[in-house]
């Protein structure tokens, strides 16, 4: 066997002290990092055991503290899990600028959707351009304009479940995917099985697994430039990109067709194609814009829904007195309307003390540094990735009084609703952190408000359900039940 040759001996000693004083300035900051479970130096931490990771991640909490370190091995990045609202208040927000990054994640983010899908994002001068159209079409100014659309569709849903109350859940995915479908486009669905709802569920099936799986790809990134013939999920991810892509940009130029005929109502996809150009966006950057909304509410919305009536069944005294003030602000002879909201505290308390109680979103998205972030007695290094623990938020003793309680009144004060010193109009976590936070929670949130008032003002829900019964999945909704 021949010596390798002299410039190939010396990269190849160069290659290994990179590597090496890689390893040894991790270890050195190792030494300022939270503790965390033990992990093997190449394999990481090895913390699956079948539960769901946000109540895995609980427990952890209680071993180790209120931030979690854990390790993939010495080739990634390091994964902090946050689970106190000091702590996530503290990095996430009072540091969003150094804390708003998404970790590379080249399946789902840079071949099936292009680098064009919000939520996976990492921040650049796109995200910059997404973020700004958002907050000037979704803002709380902008959200009221889309509170006839929201009546109208809790009016839809209370007359179904009066024919079918059995139906909740299919009518509450009704009601949201309606609700956004107009709110986004115009195009308000009385069938599920309408064109595009349908190819957007189909869409929503093939995108879904690349949140959760981590193929070859984001294992080992070079891969993604492999020959189209050995790189079958590359291959299937862009299949998946053209069909997304092809449905975002059908439902975007109809919208466009009814401006300029002058039909278009008002819409988030009007909104913004009359801006456009000012945010220098291409067509297919505003059509996937567009599309994204669908993807982040739908089922969220019908999933907070449905775990607003495990609460209220669940807690049969906290429903009743919710309708008692219903009953005495609104009466029985109209429904709800959003002119009534301000004069109904105790309707806010019941809803947002479920959303703090059986969070729909347990884990928050990933978020990445792009910079050092001190916290403590601890540095938390550039490039790592951290986790808000939502669940674990939501349930500290420190925060929540017997957090495991359904109690609206931690949320009410002298007749006025009072959230948290880390949340103060809302008391809970659930909509993010720092400049990640749900660019449309006004929207959200005046939806889930509206239905939970139509719902407690139009009928008393009972039954017998298990509280914690929940799909492992993000994110999480409840498991079957009757009511």
């Amino acid at each position: 066997m021949s010596p390798l040759p002299a410039p190939a001996v010396q990269w190849l000693a160069a290659g290994l002290l990179v590597v090496l004083a890689w390893l040894l300035v991790g270890a050195k900051r190792g030494q300022r990092l939270p503790p965390g479970p033990r992990s093997h130096f190449w394999t990481g931490a090895k913390v699956k055991d079948g539960t769901p990771p946000w109540l895995r991640y609980a427990r952890l909490h209680q071993e180790h503290g209120e931030i979690i370190t854990l390790s993939s091995g010495p080739l990634q990045p390091k994964m902090f899990v946050l689970g106190t609202a000091a702590a996530a208040h503290e990095i996430l927000d009072r540091h969003s600028s150094s804390s708003a990054g998404r970790p590379r994640l080249v399946t789902l983010q840079e071949v099936v959707s292009q680098n064009m899908r919000t939520l996976s994002m990492d921040v650049g001068p796109r995200w910059s351009r997404y973020r700004k159209a958002m907050a000037e079409t979704l803002a709380e100014g902008s959200a009221r304009h889309y509170q006839p659309v929201q009546e109208k569709e809790a009016r839809i849903t209370v007359d179904a479940l009066a024919r079918q109350p059995s139906s909740f859940a299919q009518q509450f995915q009704r009601m949201s995917a309606s609700g956004i479908m107009t709110v986004t486009y115009d195009h308000p669905l009385s069938r599920m099985d309408d064109v595009w709802i349908v190819r957007l569920f189909d869409s929503i099936k093939n995108v879904a697994p690349f949140f959760i799986a981590r193929t070859y790809l984001d294992r080992l990134p070079v891969l993604v430039h492999l020959p189209m013939f050995l790189n079958p999920v590359k291959r299937r991810a862009l299949e998946i990109h053209a069909q997304e892509l092809a449905l975002f940009t059908d439902m975007y130029a109809t919208v466009r067709t009814r401006r300029d005929e002058g039909k278009a109502a008002d819409s988030f996809a009007s909104r913004l194609q009359e801006r456009q150009a000012r945010l220098g966006l291409s067509d297919a950057e505003a059509a996937y814009l567009s599309g994204a909304l669908y993807f982040a509410g739908s089922d969220t919305t019908s999933a907070a829904l449905s775990a607003f009536v495990l609460a209220m069944v669940s807690n049969p005294k906290a429903q009743r007195r919710a309708q008692a003030e219903l009953d005495a602000v609104v009466g029985s002879e109209r429904m709800p309307t959003f002119d009534d909201l301000p004069q109904l505290p105790i309707l806010r308390a019941t809803l947002f003390e479920s959303m703090r109680w059986r969070p729909i979103s347990p884990l928050g998205f990933p978020h990445r540094l792009t910079e050092d972030v001190p916290y403590k007695n601890y540095v938390l290094p550039k490039g790592s990735t951290v986790l808000a623990n939502i669940w674990s938020i939501h349930h500290d003793p420190r925060e929540y009084s017997d957090p495991d309680v359904f109690n609206p009144d931690r949320f009410l004060e002298n007749g006025a609703f009072r959230g948290t010193w880390f949340s103060p109009q809302r008391g809970h976590a659930g909509f993010g952190h720092g400049k990640r936070i749900c660019p449309g929670l006004h929207v959200a949130e005046r939806s889930l408000l509206i239905g939970a008032a139509s719902l407690l003002w139009a009928f008393t829900m009972a039954g017998e359900v298990d509280t914690m019964a929940f799909a492992n999945k993000l994110p999480t909704a409840p498991l079957p039940f009757d009511a």
